[in-house]
């Protein structure tokens, strides 16, 4: 028997809960095909996952019943904020899916002056990449919802407070030498656009205390110096 595991805000977390909005409505019913009896896990996306019970099911609406908690967690002791510059749907679809399944804090989205895209994402992309986040949550088995801002100039960003401070620079040093020090808190990456950082905005970066760092000799797309970023950087602050 698979586990079932759906996401409900805070507020939604109770005793007794009535299901009734479509979309989960028709994952339980038609995609799923639970029955009456069957458990349920809820994480909060706040640290928390209740086993629930599906005690009857209506034509309109799943009723279901909180049993216990079943795990919970504190936030991550260190918290990695990607910066990225807006780039095509796909590649943004992607760095949300699996940066979020490897483990981060925040997505800071920015303008960069080589940025291809430069029109503010609408209210409804948003809500879309909030969505894509929620499920790589509930696919990867976390319990902790990373924030998702919305886009900021480049100014804006590089004042984001961290402990470290890095950035993806194809002559910079290796990662590995700069967690030779101790764990770091909170870690702020950012990353450039297919042209890379302009002149101006490599400066900028020297004037905010930031490290640069390289993944590879070769050359790596935008999305794909994102994923490996968080990935080797949730990695070294394992060691």
């Amino acid at each position: 028997m698979s586990r079932v595991r759906l996401y409900f805000p805070p507020q939604k977390i109770k005793e007794y809960v009535s299901i009734q909005e479509k979309e989960i409505l028709h994952k339980i019913k038609e995609v799923l095909r639970l029955n009456e009896g069957r458990p349920l896990f809820i994480f909060d996306g706040q640290g928390r996952e209740y086993l629930y019970t599906l005690t009857e099911i209506r034509k309109e609406s799943v009723e279901i019943r909180k049993i216990k908690l079943v795990r919970e967690e504190p936030k991550p002791t260190t918290r990695i904020i990607l910066a990225f510059p807006l780039m095509r749907e796909a590649k943004l679809d992607l760095i949300f899916q699996k940066c979020t399944e490897l483990g981060i804090f925040k997505f800071l989205p920015f303008f960069a002056q080589r940025s291809i895209i430069r029109t503010p994402p609408s209210q409804a992309k948003l809500l879309r990449w909030r969505k894509i986040v929620e499920e790589a949550v509930r696919q990867s088995n976390q319990l902790w919802f990373p924030e998702v801002e919305e886009v900021r100039d480049f100014e804006a960003v590089i004042k984001e407070k961290a402990d470290l401070k890095v950035a993806a620079h194809p002559k910079g040093d290796l990662l590995f030498e700069m967690f030779k020090g101790g764990r770091y808190s909170q870690i702020l990456i950012i990353i450039g656009p297919e042209g890379d950082f302009s002149h101006q905005e490599l400066e900028k970066l020297k004037e905010h205390n930031f490290l640069f760092f390289r993944l590879s000799p070769n050359i790596l797309r935008s999305e794909t110096s994102a994923i490996f970023s968080v990935g080797l950087i949730n990695y070294l602050s394992l060691l």
